[in-house]
């Protein structure tokens, strides 16, 4: 089993989260902030470490964000992307062995009051979007069978679902895909950033009741349960629920 890493930054706290099992959290948030999911790979021991310093390395980061990079959308995005490559670098140089290859994935959601909402991700760790009771992918995998539909490729054959992004794993060529989300004015919003310990399992009927507002507040009680009675997936699930004004 993997470890999964979770990140929280707001004006009130600063939080990571390891774990190896099921989490859920429902976030009201205000002000500047980063949340982010982090799926480790390459075995437990080496999961772990990666996740963590993804989400260890996205918090300093954050907490000392320039001012400069505040005031235009383009330099946020290059200071986002130049961040991720050191973090991939520092994975796939000092932490990596002969006998483990770290690596990670990551979701995540950036509000800055002055530039609005980025969503970024490297791999198969997915956001998705709430628009009422619809909820929208709204990331694309960084995988096999996204790379073949996406040049015109039959993709149904596929039975292993390779990672083509991430950080570390010994990728030369892995990068980070940042969106500038545009909310209209007043529209409320609804983000889930989920690991593939979630979406692997569920289809999107599923997912869309057990990311609903009723469940989100009963604390996701009954996750875990189905999930295990109905796949006995040997992976861990993470959920962040965010709602934004």
């Amino acid at each position: 089993m993997n470890e999964d890493s979770l990140l929280f930054v707001d004006t009130k706290e600063s939080l990571i989260i390891n774990q190896t099992d099921v989490y859920f959290s429902a976030r009201e948030v205000e002000g500047d902030f980063l949340c982010l999911v982090s799926d480790g790979m390459g075995g437990h021991a080496s999961g772990e470490i990666a996740s963590h310093v993804v989400c260890d390395e996205f918090k300093k980061w954050f907490e000392l964000l320039p001012e400069k990079v505040l005031q235009f959308s383009e330099d946020l995005i290059s200071a986002l992307s130049v961040k991720f490559l050191e973090i991939d670098r520092f994975i796939n140089q000092e932490i990596t062995t002969e006998s483990r290859s770290p690596g990670a994935t990551v979701v995540g959601i950036l509000f800055l009051q002055t530039l609005g909402t980025f969503i970024f991700h490297a791999g198969d760790s997915r956001a998705y979007r709430r628009k009422g009771e619809i909820l929208q992918q709204y990331t694309q995998d960084h995988n096999d069978y996204q790379m073949r539909v996406q040049n015109g490729l039959p993709a149904d054959d596929l039975v292993h679902l390779g990672l083509t992004n991430c950080l570390g794993a010994g990728g030369k060529d892995n990068f980070l895909e940042v969106k500038n989300f545009e909310s209209k004015s007043g529209e409320f919003n609804s983000w889930i950033l989920c690991s593939d310990g979630i979406h692997g399992f569920l289809n999107q009927d599923e997912l869309e009741e057990l990311t609903s507002e009723k469940e989100a507040k009963l604390g996701f009680i009954s996750l875990k349960e189905r999930l295990d009675q109905k796949y006995e997936s040997p992976d861990n699930y993470s959920i962040i629920t965010i709602y934004q004004d």
